[in-house]
C-alpha cells in the first residue's frame, strides 16, 4: 500500500483494502484505486481522520470511475458476493458498502460520497433491497444488522 497510508494501523490498512476491494470487484482494480486514493488523499483537504478521508476518496472516485465503465463496458457475469455487488449502481454499491461493511451513519455516508443525507439513505436503502433480493434474504434482515459472514477463495492454479 501507498506511503501515504504508512501512518494508518494495520486494521485501518486492512479495512481499506477490503473496501476497495468490494467497491472494484477485482484485485488488480482494488490496488489501482487504493494507489489512486493514496495520491489525492495526500493533497486533499478535509476534516476527519486520514482513513476517514481516504474512504471518502475512494468512494467518490469509484462511482466517477464506475459510471465511465458502465458507458464503454458491456456486462459482466455476476457471481457471488462481488456479482451482486456488481448489478447496484455505483452510488448504491459505496453506500451499501460504507453502511454495512464500515458501520457508518448515513450522514457520513453523505459526507463521503458528497451527496445530500437524503440521497445517500436513498442508496443505502435501494442497494439493501437490492442485496437482500439477490441473497433471497428479507431486506429487515439486513437492515437489523444481522451479520453475515464473507469470504472470499481463490482458486489455486487458475488464472
Amino acid at each position: 500500500m501507498d506511503a501515504t497510508f504508512a501512518g494508518l494501523s494495520e486494521g485501518a490498512r486492512v479495512r481499506l483494502a477490503t473496501d476497495a476491494f468490494l467497491l472494484e470487484g477485482d484485485p488488480d482494480a482494488a490496488e489501482r484505486l487504493l494507489h489512486a486514493a493514496a495520491l489525492r488523499t495526500a493533497t486533499a483537504r478535509g476534516s476527519g481522520t486520514l482513513e476517514h478521508r481516504a474512504r471518502a476518496v475512494m468512494a467518490e472516485l469509484h462511482v466517477r470511475r464506475a459510471r465511465r465503465r458502465r458507458r464503454h463496458a458491456g456486462a459482466e457475469p455476476a457471481t457471488g458476493v462481488v456479482g451482486v455487488l456488481r448489478v447496484l449502481t455505483p452510488r448504491q454499491r459505496a453506500a451499501t458498502i460504507l453502511g454495512h461493511v464500515d458501520k457508518l451513519s448515513t450522514g457520513d455516508i453523505a459526507e463521503a460520497l458528497g451527496v445530500p443525507e437524503a440521497a445517500a439513505a436513498s442508496a443505502l436503502r435501494d442497494g439493501t433491497g437490492a442485496v437482500a433480493a439477490a441473497l433471497g434474504l428479507p431486506c429487515d434482515v439486513i437492515d437489523a444488522g444481522e451479520e453475515v459472514e464473507v469470504t472470499s477463495h481463490r482458486a489455486r492454479g487458475g488464472p
